[in-house]
């Protein structure tokens, strides 16, 4: 069964190619270009998974990430922020808000999907052919995942 994953971002670009590449590492995807839309489209579509930016139009990222771990419906969903490679200070904040992963942009469409997989659970088999392991580009910590030095 395709699980199905929300994407939430205000830039058409991003979300053509999160799109994409989810699609192709084998996910059913709805998207929403502001964090009103995203909230009420978590609540009424029931996606397996939140990818996010963090600026977005009528709330932002860190707002959004907070009443979604707030809603009943919504409080256990991993959520994996995408946010500017310059965006360090961002991810203490992410956090905080209960975010499960932070990706820093850009990210490589077979990392996109390998986090994808690894926040869902999935073994090897069920992600994207081809992809190497998601612990080569990720550090695993308290609270989320974090982009940077190989893990060990």
């Amino acid at each position: 069964m395709r699980r199905k994953i929300l994407i939430v971002d205000h830039d058409a670009k991003t979300l053509n190619f999160v799109s994409c590449s989810l699609e192709q590492g084998g996910y059913d995807v709805v998207t929403a270009t502001n964090g009103l839309d995203g909230f009420r489209l978590a609540q009424e579509e029931g996606p397996a998974l939140v990818v996010q930016g963090v600026m977005l139009p009528g709330m932002d990222g860190f707002e959004l990430c907070h009443r979604l771990r707030s809603a009943a419906a919504t409080a256990e969903l991993p959520i994996m922020l995408l946010a500017p490679k310059d965006g360090e200070s961002e991810r203490g904040t992410g956090q905080k808000a209960g975010a499960s992963a932070y990706l820093a942009r850009p990210v490589a469409p077979d990392v996109l999907v390998e986090t994808v997989g690894s926040l869902l659970g999935l073994n090897g088999t069920d992600q994207a052919a081809g992809a190497h392991s998601v612990q080569e580009h990720l550090r695993f910590v308290p609270g989320g995942v974090q982009r940077g030095e190989r893990a060990q």
